[in-house]
């Protein structure tokens, strides 16, 4: 009986210790697993975070670019609208002038036409026409 009861204590005692390391290889198993899990979020959200950040950089440099873009096409704009705004004016200058001046030389040219008609028609009245009637009248 004793020995029997000594096979069953032990037969209970394996049992109890070979539940007992499953039991505790299960839990380990867990926390493994758990561990494993967690650190593979970790690490993608580490990466995920990176690419977002990433992400933003670019489209914050595109942005930046599109901003300096736009900003050197307003100026570009801007002086070359002055640039064409200087070349209108200097030619409607010129052209005023140029106009000027012809409207000057034909008003000179037709003041010396006339000076000289005049100067003619004293001469011819002075010379011949005065001599002539002079003359008639002796």
């Amino acid at each position: 009986m004793q020995a029997l009861y000594r096979y069953r204590m032990q037969a209970l005692y394996r049992y109890r210790m070979q539940a007992l390391y499953r039991y505790r290889m299960q839990a380990l198993y867990r926390y493994r697993m758990q561990a494993l899990y967690r650190h593979r979020m970790q690490v993608h959200y580490r990466y995920k975070m990176q690419a977002l950040y990433r992400y933003r950089m670019q489209a914050l440099y595109r942005y930046r670019i599109q901003a300096l873009y736009r900003y050197r096409m307003q100026v570009h704009y801007k002086y070359k609208m002055q640039g064409l705004y200087r070349y209108r004016m200097q030619a409607l200058y010129r052209y005023r002038m140029q106009a000027l001046y012809r409207y000057r030389i034909q008003a000179l040219y037709r003041y010396r036409i006339q000076a000289l008609y005049r100067y003619r028609m004293q001469a011819l009245y002075r010379y011949r026409i005065q001599p002539l009637y002079r003359y008639r009248m002796q």
